[in-house]
């Protein structure tokens, strides 16, 4: 089919009111292009409007998504008029958009999918997006109602995301390195680091409790220059992760705002490790989401039998007390019986401090 996709315009509103209706979602869309962040894309058939895709540059309007990606274009509002589905029009409308968003200098996509709408989700992760695993978000809009007014209409959707750079990894293109590898690669490295999240509490288990999809570890901010040139030079390129997936250039600092860096091994490729970057420093260990929290860094990174460095339990579980995820509520039921009174004493003290109302306070407590 000799499907064009465009930019619409105000001058395109009877069309599209015409065969996809929603007059006011669209008006409000095309109301004054110079003040809008949105970007309505069309695809027309013999002249026929039969399909749209909003991309929202402005950043998503959800907090959860505002604060794990506060950069990132948002798609929503993918469809296909019924008589043309199932013909590719979808997928090209998903693909023009992901043009956009890479002339526009963004590295990577949110979409949203209704829970219920296991049709388009099928789709969307068979072209490349995965589940971002921070649960769900309710949107809303607008919409007309039956007596011609408007109402707003919520729904329950899943977060999908993508990487829309060309020649990088998917963001699900993940082979991580075990931690013992990671500290074979950082060896001679004169950086304090550690591992962290899930994999340091499988490491003070003394084994493998559960899958895990990547491999954390942390490192002092001021100290990620180092890191970056050891790995550069051993043929690894660094991506920016939070608030988009950017590549991190060697003369480029790290944007304050930002805390999160991903490895890849171009000749795989696949991405290797995920960096923290902590305001911690060689002596003092610092909680980045309240630096009230302050240990000396000897007391708070332990060491395998082999030298492997991670953080304590009680850290990692207060790290994972802001989710509370299954992994994190399964990660929590494992470690309690095991910690001694003075590490459920410290998490106790530390989530009251950070999250009084934590339901794990009480569990910590018993």
């Amino acid at each position: 089919m000799d499907v064009q996709i465009r930019t619409a315009t105000a001058a395109d509103l009877g069309s599209l009111d015409g065969t996809l209706g929603e007059r006011e979602f669209f008006a409000d869309l095309l109301a004054d292009p110079t003040e809008s962040t949105s970007l309505l894309l069309v695809a027309w058939l013999a002249g026929e409007p039969v399909g749209d895709v909003v991309v929202e540059f402005a950043g998503a309007g959800h907090p959860q998504i505002r604060e794990r990606q506060p950069d990132a274009p948002l798609l929503y509002h993918l469809e296909v008029a019924p008589a043309y589905q199932r013909r590719g029009i979808g997928t090209a409308l998903l693909r023009a958009a992901e043009r956009e968003i890479r002339r526009r200098d963004h590295g990577l996509a949110l979409l949203l999918v209704e829970v219920d709408n296991t049709d388009a989700a099928r789709l969307y992760r068979r072209l490349g997006y995965v589940d971002w695993e921070n649960g769900t978000v309710e949107h809303e809009w607008q919409a007309a109602g039956p007596d011609g007014g408007r109402r707003t209409v919520r729904e329950i959707c899943h977060v999908l995301i993508k990487s829309v750079d060309e020649g990088v990894p998917g963001l699900d293109a993940w082979d991580a390195w075990h931690p013992r590898e990671a500290a074979a690669r950082l060896a001679g490295l004169d950086v304090p680091w550690y591992v962290a999240a899930g994999w340091a509490l499988d490491l003070w288990h003394g084994r493998q409790t559960r899958e895990h999809g990547d491999l954390e570890i942390a490192v002092p901010r001021a100290r990620l220059r180092r890191v970056r040139a050891h790995l550069t030079g051993a043929g690894f390129d660094l991506y920016m992760a939070s608030g988009g997936l950017r590549p991190l250039p060697p003369d480029q600092e790290m944007p304050e705002d930002r805390h999160q860096v991903w490895v890849c091994e171009p000749a795989v490729p696949a991405w290797r490790l995920d960096i923290f970057c902590e305001p911690s420093d060689a002596d003092t260990w610092v909680f980045r989401r309240d630096e009230r929290i302050r240990e000396p860094y000897a007391r708070m990174v332990l060491r395998t039998a082999d030298g492997v460095p991670y953080l304590r339990p009680e850290a990692v579980l207060l790290f994972k007390a802001r989710h509370a995820r299954d992994k994190d509520e399964a990660d929590l039921a494992l470690a309690l019986p095991r910690l001694d009174a003075d590490a459920l004493a410290w998490l106790a003290g530390a989530l009251e401090l950070v999250h009084p109302d934590h339901p794990w306070l009480a569990r910590v407590r018993a």
